[in-house]
């Protein structure tokens, strides 16, 4: 069975048609939907359907580890407020998740056909790097949560998990997926709180993950050096107007 943590500010069009989804899934368990604008508050009339009230706005990042200190069940899923995955991607995803994985996101891919479904043709490729686009709905096994820095409030928490993990990680190709990617792109998001949560990830980075020297059973070179490559190239600057 699966618990599903949804972090929202009630501003997707998406949200409810999502929910109704989610409830109408038989291996969906509960709905965890962490509320973090109280004047806007939907209320859905499903039993799975559970609420964590927040007073202010507490982030995504900070949200996830509030849906998984309550999640019941031993497989979760991280999911966007704005982004659906069709019926069968959740059976498939439920047949291949083991505890041996770590995280299972969504490959840059499908966003090639974003709202445009196809017929699909699902695959799980493994992966040492962190693609575009590969936290909006992420699965992974309670046990293998490593929880996320509070100092990261929006950016990288879907790094975090996938770096910090010492198990293989994957994603979904071949599927359809409607909605879009926009918290990077809401123009309401403080640009200063993005530049702290770069600051604050790289420098955990360096001391939790990238200056360690790891047993390769623990924690793969492979993995080490695509987080190398990929500090080489994000840049501050893209937080700029």
């Amino acid at each position: 069975m699966l618990s599903i943590i949804i972090p929202t500010l009630w501003k997707s069009n998406l949200i409810s048609k999502l929910v109704e989804q989610l409830n109408n899934l038989p291996h969906v368990s509960e709905i965890i939907i962490i509320d973090n604008d109280l004047s806007k508050t939907i209320f859905y009339p499903f039993d799975k359907v559970s609420y964590i009230k927040n007073d202010s706005n507490n982030y995504v990042n900070p949200s996830w580890n509030q849906g998984v200190l309550k999640a019941k069940e031993e497989i979760i899923c991280l999911m966007s407020d704005d982004v659906m995955i069709s019926d069968e991607s959740h059976f498939k995803v439920m047949d291949f998740i083991k505890p041996e994985h770590g995280v299972i996101g969504l490959s840059q891919n499908v966003y090639t056909n974003i709202n445009n479904p196809i017929v699909e043709n699902m695959t799980f490729n493994h992966v040492d790097w962190r693609n575009y686009g590969f936290g909006p709905c992420i699965f992974l096994y309670k046990s293998n949560y490593n929880w996320i820095p509070e100092q990261i409030k929006i950016m990288y928490g879907d790094d975090w998990i996938f770096y910090t993990g010492n198990r293989p990680n994957f994603v979904m190709d071949g599927i359809n997926i409607w909605g879009k990617i926009s918290a990077s792109e809401d123009k309401e998001i403080d640009i200063n709180l993005l530049k702290s949560d770069f600051t604050n990830f790289w420098n955990l980075a360096d001391k939790y993950i990238l200056n360690i020297k790891y047993d390769e059973d623990l924690f793969s070179s492979k993995k080490r050096q695509a987080l190398l490559y990929y500090k080489g190239f994000d840049n501050i600057n893209k937080f700029e107007k």
